[in-house]
């Protein structure tokens, strides 16, 4: 018989849905939360995700930790929960310095967040800036 025609070329693998421009809710990301200070005015804090919680699969859906790394926008469609360390806001500037001592041991619902804030690597002083001034996030 004649030899058989090579097979046809794979079709290139297609890309992710996840690309580096998809914004990530993880361990140790900046998100920006908005609350009411005790006046009932509205104010917002940035901090640094220490813990998330999703829905469990089980009859209740009680809420359990989960360390991987999942889309901004589906964390905030199923509510996930997270529990931060914040930033301090240091003058009108969009200066801010992070403040581990703290004392807010509860979690948040996903949404609460406004989004999330990329700083820039502290300075030898301990202060953080946005890496986008531009932002808005004063």
């Amino acid at each position: 018989p004649p030899p058989r025609p090579p097979p046809p070329a794979a079709d290139p693998p297609t890309e992710s849905p996840l690309t580096s421009a998809t914004p990530m809710l993880e361990i140790s990301t900046n998100v920006v939360i908005a609350t009411y200070d005790s006046a009932g005015r509205f104010d917002w804090w940035c901090g640094r995700v220490q813990q998330m919680l999703c829905k469990s699969g089980g009859k209740r859906g009680s809420y359990v930790r989960t360390y991987l790394p999942v889309p901004f926008d589906e964390a905030k469609a199923v509510n996930y929960k997270i529990h931060c360390n914040f930033y301090a806001k240091s003058g009108a500037d969009g200066v801010y310095t992070f403040k581990y001592n703290v004392d807010d041991s509860a979690p948040y619902h996903m949404e609460s967040v406004l989004g999330l804030l990329d700083l820039n690597l502290p300075s030898d002083e301990g202060v953080y800036v946005p890496r986008d001034q531009q932002a808005g996030w004063k």
